[in-house]
């Protein structure tokens, strides 16, 4: 993954405008954290991965106390996995719940 996907920073921001916390402004690499433990051949050449996502920082509006923010995970498909330019990615899959039971 060469950056942030540009998925990420709007639906983190709807997250928070949901949970009424601030807006980020921007993504850098340092601002994010990502892993993705593996790809699946789904036996018609295409590859897939989903991957995992988590944003530093807490949810609560202006406090650097209560729950910090959710992972997202994502998904991309290649039919090359030895290249890392041919990942295409596909987008928002779902996102952990908040402690109080929503899940966006």
């Amino acid at each position: 993954m060469q950056s942030c996907p540009d998925w990420v920073l709007p639906k983190v921001n709807e997250m928070r405008e949901e949970a009424g916390a601030d807006p980020i402004a921007s993504l850098t690499d340092k601002d994010y954290g990502y892993w993705a433990p593996t790809a699946r051949n789904l036996g018609n050449g295409t590859y897939r991965m989903y991957y995992s996502i988590v944003i530093p920082g807490y949810m609560s509006k202006g406090s650097t106390v209560g729950f910090g923010e959710r992972g997202v995970i994502g998904m991309m498909e290649t039919t090359n996995p030895a290249d890392p330019d041919s990942w295409v990615d596909k987008g928002y899959v779902i996102s952990s719940p908040t402690h109080n039971g929503t899940n966006w």
